[in-house]
C-alpha cells in the first residue's frame, strides 16, 4: 500500500517535509509530478488505465519525493546509496536466507554456468566506474 494513501503518515510527512521513496507509479502520485517515460505512453493510452502496474514505472522505489510547505508532493531527487532500510538490505545479505549451505556439486554447477558472465558483468561495472567523475552523486534503485 502506497504512503501516499495512509493519511497518518501522509500527515507526519507534511509535518516533518521528509523524504520519501516513490512507491506507486507516477501516473497515480499526482498530475502536476513529471512522469517517467512509461507513465506518459500509459497517459497518451487512456483505454487502458487499468491494466498500468506500478512495476513498469521507471521512477517506482527509486525517485524520492517529498512535501512543499504547501503540502503539495514534490520532486526531492533519487535514492542515494547511504538512504536504504532494513528491507533493501534484507534482499542483499546473507541472513535473509534459510539454508545456508550449497552442496559443492550445485557451486560447481552455477559457477560453471554464469562464471563467464558473472566476470563479464563485473569488468563491465568497473568500466562504467571509471567514467565516473570523483565528485558525481551516484544513485541506486531498489
Amino acid at each position: 500500500r502506497s504512503v501516499l494513501k495512509d493519511w497518518r503518515k501522509v500527515k507526519k510527512l507534511k509535518q516533518t517535509g521528509e523524504s520519501f521513496l516513490q512507491d506507486d507509479s507516477c501516473y497515480e502520485i499526482g498530475p502536476n509530478l513529471q512522469k517517467c517515460r512509461e507513465c506518459r505512453l500509459i497517459r497518451s493510452k487512456k483505454s487502458e488505465e487499468s491494466a498500468h502496474s506500478p512495476v513498469f514505472c521507471r521512477f517506482y522505489y527509486f525517485r524520492r519525493l517529498s512535501f512543499s510547505k504547501n503540502g503539495v508532493v514534490r520532486i526531492d531527487g533519487f535514492s542515494s546509496p547511504d538512504q536504504y532500510d532494513d528491507e533493501a538490505m534484507n534482499l542483499w545479505t546473507h541472513e535473509s536466507y534459510e539454508d545456508d549451505e550449497m552442496d559443492l556439486e550445485t557451486c560447481k554447477y552455477i559457477l560453471e554456468h554464469i562464471g563467464d558472465k558473472f566476470c563479464q558483468l563485473v569488468t563491465s561495472e568497473k568500466t562504467a566506474m571509471s567514467w565516473v567523475k570523483k565528485d558525481a552523486k551516484i544513485a541506486w534503485k531498489r
